[in-house]
């Protein structure tokens, strides 16, 4: 376990969270951080069209339907293979396609707000302010589960098997870093009084930890990007293997994800960036990309680490903004793959190399190359859609069930 020591700062540069009162009479600047961080809408968890018409399929529903209780919270996920998980508040099973049950696993307590999030064939999931976390194999069913005295405020994901949990610890917070085994590979602490871990990511090799902070000890508040290694070889050149750190004023990062080349891509209310994580003669990192925001962000999905979608919001007053629910498609080079205009908010989310984009009913798959292959317009309300192993085959859910469809 990582040493106990203070964290020190330099001034260069899902999933919700809830804080203990700290001990100073810091009441208003945390009251005016909540605002702040649902005004910004940054904390993402989680029908269109562009200038080319896109035609909507028609859909068959397959035999395979999975019927559950209104109450279940179930959700899903898919690598883009033909198998899926679904959670239900009671379990996690491995279906495919056709229905056949690869595996199940209960879990000991039955969880009241499911939170699940998937990279790779690899699914975490703790509870909403739960205190275990389960995480998962597609091949091997339950790899290991944590147990915490204290509430998890979030975690994540990697998909070569890594995960990260950030928690609370007494008076500190710790954010461990985890390998497929379950073994500890690296925990930080973070000790210093009105600094707060917002959230975190691990590179797919498991080999660099990136956190993201807020600091409110001042009028404006601050946030502050972590690059830490987690092996022992470059963890010893560094203090706390602290290899980048910067701060960021007036500005909440709240989202972090490492592409499959092993850039930081991290979005704030600001801008959305991408940053190499490869030091050049103990010279930090270089920006590779950075788009400022004229926009607030509805949702950002990377598929298989090479396929970034962003869907934008409402614009953000006195600036040259673009329209409202247009989704753009890029490369890890920042290069435009694809546009598409929708009538209302989008969200996001990625099976295998595919992206799904989700418009009221209506919900649509685009390619790694940045092409909208087919929409689906559903009959009643759907939560989320999952690519199985082709891009015809798709598994849909909503309160009741989940269904295999195929298109025509």
């Amino acid at each position: 376990m990582a040493n106990r020591e203070n964290t020190n700062y330099e001034n260069t540069n899902h999933e919700k969270f809830k804080r203990e009162k700290p001990k100073k009479n810091t009441a208003v600047k945390i009251a005016a951080l909540v605002i702040l961080i649902a005004a910004v809408g940054i904390y993402l968890y989680l029908g269109g069209r562009n200038k080319d018409a896109v035609a909507a399929f028609e859909f068959d529903e397959t035999d395979a339907a999975f019927d559950f209780n209104y109450d279940e919270k179930a959700d899903i996920y898919s690598n883009g293979t033909k198998n899926f998980f679904l959670t239900t508040k009671d379990g996690m099973n491995l279906y495919t396609s056709g229905k056949e049950v690869k595996w199940t696993q209960v879990y000991p307590l039955s969880l009241k707000e499911p939170l699940m999030a998937g990279r790779g064939d690899y699914v975490g999931i703790c509870d909403a302010n739960g205190l275990v976390f389960y995480m998962f194999s597609a091949e091997d069913g339950l790899l290991f589960s944590k147990n915490y005295e204290n509430k998890i405020l979030s975690f994540s994901v990697s998909p070569g098997g890594y995960s990260s949990v950030i928690c609370k610890d007494g008076e500190d917070y710790t954010v461990q870093a985890f390998n497929a085994k379950g073994d500890e590979i690296n925990c930080y602490y973070v000790r210093d009084e009105n600094i707060f871990p917002v959230t975190s990511a691990i590179s797919n090799d498991g080999r660099i930890l990136a956190i993201s902070l807020i600091d409110i000890n001042a009028s404006v508040m601050t946030s502050k990007l972590m690059m830490l290694y987690n092996n022992s070889g470059e963890k010893q050149e560094f203090l706390n293997g602290i290899f980048h750190q910067e701060s960021r004023e007036d500005e909440f990062i709240g989202k972090l994800e490492f592409l499959a080349k092993g850039e930081l891509l991290f979005l704030s209310d600001k801008n959305l960036s991408c940053m190499s994580t490869e030091l050049t003669d103990f010279i930090k990192p270089a920006l590779k990309w950075e788009l400022p925001l004229s926009n607030e962000v509805d949702s950002v999905a990377v598929a298989k680490g090479e396929t970034i979608a962003v869907a934008f919001g409402k614009p953000v007053p006195g600036k040259e903004a673009v329209k409202e629910g247009l989704v753009r498609v890029y490369n890890p080079e920042f290069h435009q793959l694809g546009e598409y205009e929708y009538n209302g908010a989008v969200s996001l989310s990625s099976s295998g190399s595919f992206i799904v984009a989700s418009c009221g009913r209506k919900h649509s798959v685009i390619n790694s190359k940045g092409k909208m292959l087919w929409e689906y317009n559903a009959v009643s309300d759907v939560k989320k859609l999952a690519v199985l192993d082709n891009q015809n085959t798709a598994v849909f859910l909503d309160n009741l069930h989940a269904q295999v469809i195929k298109k025509r």
